[in-house]
């Protein structure tokens, strides 16, 4: 099963309340789920990569990481969108944010095939079967029951039939790949045309058409770095910087959404791994920690081959 391998990892739940309107901030009383490397990993016999020395970032890695990176900021940013411009939803904010992000870089792939933007939804469902193979999830009843977003399970099986739908004939090596069943496999077609229709609608409705651009214009959007603290931060804020990941998806969603006050795209520290919108300040953040997670995940054996095999596609 190339798209599948056991990484362990601890995942946790801090519950509590929203704060006032909604903030999304780690902190004792807001509901945060995240991936945390550490215990689980040492007890398990997972190597955790050494912070005093600088990591060598291979291919693999910087795909992956960049990778969830990219979608974990365009899910923000569908927060963003559906909050600034009061968006009706008829389920959960989570999903629709997942399917704003997953549906805009599949369409990005179509204009741009050689961009990579569908190496980045792949190793983002890469991610979420990692998280659910490593069993932790199931192990929290909490999770199960009152977790905002889906079960990781479920956005694997939700990312890739998202994927296949939107071309069956060149992705069907993906459905194979992920064991998808063949009754759901059936209808990714139309769950795809479903969500496409939707994801236009949302740009139609309250996004900039292409004949408005020069007059209609958003508010800045400006990216800020903040300092990292070891040799693992400074590898990997380099490695974002020389990408212009934030600059590109910043210049990106200027060109989407007439956002009526700046927004900063903020890569900060946390205290936990990490990516959320907080309303208050304006801030997409992106935590140090969450970078870190991904790289110890993507240092695994198993996630640099399967994400190998899904670039051989690309």
């Amino acid at each position: 099963m190339p798209l599948r391998a056991a990484v362990r990892y601890k995942q946790v739940v801090i519950a509590g309340h929203r704060l006032v309107n909604d903030r999304r901030i780690i902190a004792g009383s807001a509901v945060v789920l995240f991936l945390a490397i550490g215990s689980t990993a040492a007890s398990s016999g997972v190597a955790t990569p050494n912070r005093s020395e600088t990591p060598t970032l291979s291919p693999a890695d910087r795909s992956f990481v960049l990778g969830n990176v990219g979608f974990a900021l365009l899910h923000e940013f569908g927060h963003v969108v559906i909050r600034t411009f009061n968006i009706p939803l008829l389920g959960l904010e989570e999903n629709s944010a997942d399917t704003l992000a997953a549906v805009s870089l599949i369409l990005l792939d179509r204009e741009r095939p050689e961009a990579g933007f569908g190496e980045v939804l792949g190793v983002t469902a890469l991610a979420q079967e990692f998280v659910w193979e490593s069993g932790l999830e199931r192990e929290q009843s909490e999770v199960i029951l009152w977790a905002q977003h889906d079960l990781s399970a479920r956005r694997f099986a939700r990312l890739v039939c998202l994927i296949y739908g939107s071309n069956p004939d060149r992705f069907a090596w993906v459905a194979k790949a992920a064991d998808m069943q063949e009754n759901r496999a059936e209808g990714c077609s139309d769950e795809w045309r479903i969500a496409e229709r939707a994801t236009h609608w949302v740009r139609e409705t309250y996004g900039i058409s292409s004949n408005k651009r020069a007059s209609q214009r958003s508010a800045a959007i400006d990216v800020s770095y903040g300092t990292p603290v070891d040799p693992t931060e400074t590898a990997l804020t380099e490695m974002l910087r020389q990408s212009e990941l934030l600059e590109r998806l910043a210049r990106y969603m200027q060109t989407q959404f007439a956002f009526p006050e700046p927004i900063t795209i903020r890569l900060t520290h946390c205290r936990a791994p990490n990516a959320y919108w907080d309303e208050d300040y304006r801030d997409v953040v992106l935590c140090f920690e969450l970078m870190t997670a991904l790289l110890k995940i993507a240092d695994q054996p198993e996630v640099a081959a399967a994400v190998g095999r899904f670039r051989a596609r690309q």
